[in-house]
This record gives structure tokens, sequence and C-alpha cells, in this order.
């Protein structure tokens, strides 16, 4: 199943980073289904993160996120649209620390600034998001998507707490078993 979705996805644009349809997501980088990133583990890898952590599902679809120094890989998601989903969670909480509100960025040099996300480009984004992968995630995460969207950011400049990111993720990974 995994792998029919992500190739419809890919085929429409949204995973392809050549394409003007393309969604992107904080490290997920993902790879083109024809190469694919091979196996790994026994695992078959469909992504890669900037530290060169790889995306992969086995046959049962559930997702792992594999360090490239061949330990362990974590589970990471009971699917591909489950692992889409923890990812916009993990970037709502601002795990990758690339958050910043409107003026913080236009005040500074362009080369910091292109290394960082405004409250109003992540605030575009979750709703590019939430279309993008309308056909993909369940109703209920798109909802929490559009309410984190509409709530907007938190005194501490996050859309999602890290804890109530952590206890959604809890119930995903209990999903995957």
């Amino acid at each position: 199943m995994n792998r029919e979705i992500f190739d419809r996805l890919y085929d429409s644009g949204v995973l392809d980073s050549a394409r003007a349809e393309y969604l992107w997501l904080p490290e997920m980088n993902f790879f083109p289904p024809v190469a694919g990133g091979g196996e790994y583990c026994g695992l078959t890898a469909f992504a890669m993160t900037g530290k060169n952590d790889l995306f992969c599902w086995d046959d049962d679809d559930r997702v792992y996120l594999a360090p490239p120094d061949h330990t362990e890989p974590v589970l990471y998601a009971a699917n591909f649209r489950d692992a889409i989903y923890r990812r916009l969670l993990e970037f709502a909480s601002d795990a990758f620390g690339t958050f910043c509100s409107d003026e913080e960025k236009a005040a500074m040099p362009h080369e910091a600034a292109e290394a960082v996300i405004s409250h109003s480009e992540a605030l575009a984004m979750l709703k590019e998001y939430e279309g993008g992968f309308e056909a993909l995630l369940l109703p209920e995460q798109l909802d929490v998507l559009r309410t984190l969207r509409r709530g907007g950011f938190d005194k501490s400049g996050v859309l999602l707490t890290e804890s109530a990111c952590g206890a959604l993720i809890g119930v995903l990974l209990d999903a995957a078993g």
C-alpha cells in the first residue's frame, strides 16, 4: 500500500522537488520512485534527512527511521500516511528550530533569513500541506492541522507544544504496535 500511495504522490509532483507542485517537508527529502533509496537492513528506503538518516518501510507498511551507522532502525509510524502526518506535527512543534517572528526575519541579513521560517510563512505552509495531502491524510488528521493553523502561534513561538506533539506521536506509535 505504501508504494502505491508514494508513487501516486510523487507522480502528482507533491513529493518531486523538481516540480512546481512540490511540498517541501523539513528533513524529509524523497527519492524518485524509479531509483528509490534501495534496501537498508531489509527495509525499503524512500526518503532521507539532512543527517543521512533514512526513512524506510517494511513489508507490513510500518515506517522506520534508520540511522546511517547501521544501528537498529527505530519505528517512526504505522504507515506512510502516518509518517507524513508525524512530520507535519514535528514541523508545527518547531522540532527543527526554524521558526521566528515575521519581524525577526525581516531584521535578519538575507543569508540568515533564508535558514528560518517566519510565523506567517509557517501558517501558509501548513495551509499548503492541508491541500497537498488532503487525499492522503485522515479527516481527523486534517482537522488537527486546521486547528493548529487557526490557533496560530503561542507565546513560546510554536503552533504545537512539544508535550502535545509527543502525545499525538504516542497515539501514532501505539497504532503502529
